[in-house]
């Protein structure tokens, strides 16, 4: 009898210590459960101020070199982008001529050579060209085919914001250069080179 008590109490002694053990088991993992979170949301705090941080200092640099933004001549800024891009760089001389109303304007080259500059991709471009040729009123018909050729038969160069050989405020420096070729480019962050052969009309 007392044999069977003792392995009685054992028993239930040892189903005593594993409930015991699963607690504190379950009260670890909740811990454990409550720590990573809180550690997670920190984290992602930490994080969010140092996005805040970052942007706030390249907005801050941004703005200090919008102010020193200096050219002269349009030309010799889009000269110094296609140097760093072509084998062999032409010289961008003077304006051909300009499709205003789609941002693009036409410049010719000491080597005979015609540049469409503008913010638009080829292919969105020559979507333009279309609708604009057929809906856009007073628009030059024959300056669209022209620049319409000359983007068709070029060489295409891309030079954009995100660009190691670009300034921290490119866009901004291709809206003053636009400015004084008489398009709008409003602030892009690229900025497309088409080098071709003059075709059509360049009135």
């Amino acid at each position: 009898m007392e044999l069977n008590a003792y392995m009685q109490a054992l028993s239930n002694n040892i189903i005593l210590f594993g409930v015991v053990i699963a607690i504190e088991v379950a009260c670890f993992g909740l811990l454990a459960v409550f720590y990573l979170r809180r550690q997670a949301v920190a984290l992602r705090r930490t994080a969010d101020i140092e996005e805040q941080r970052n942007s706030f200092l390249i907005r801050s640099r941004r703005e200090k070199l919008a102010k020193e933004i200096e050219i002269d001549s349009p030309f010799d800024w889009i000269n110094a982008i296609l140097a760093r891009r072509m084998d062999e760089p032409v010289k961008v001389l003077s304006t051909s001529f300009m499709v205003k109303e789609q941002g693009v304007a036409v410049l010719l080259t000491e080597e005979g050579k015609s540049v469409v500059v503008t913010p638009e991709r080829e292919d969105y471009l020559k979507k333009v060209f279309k609708r604009a040729g057929q809906n856009g009123p007073g628009l030059d018909a024959s300056n669209l085919d022209a620049a319409a050729a000359i983007v068709k038969g070029s060489k295409a160069y891309r030079a954009a914001l995100v660009d190691r050989d670009t300034s921290d405020v490119f866009d901004q420096e291709a809206e003053k250069a636009g400015e004084l070729l008489g398009v709008n480019w409003t602030t892009p962050d690229e900025l497309w080179f088409f080098v071709g052969t003059p075709q059509g009309s360049k009135a």
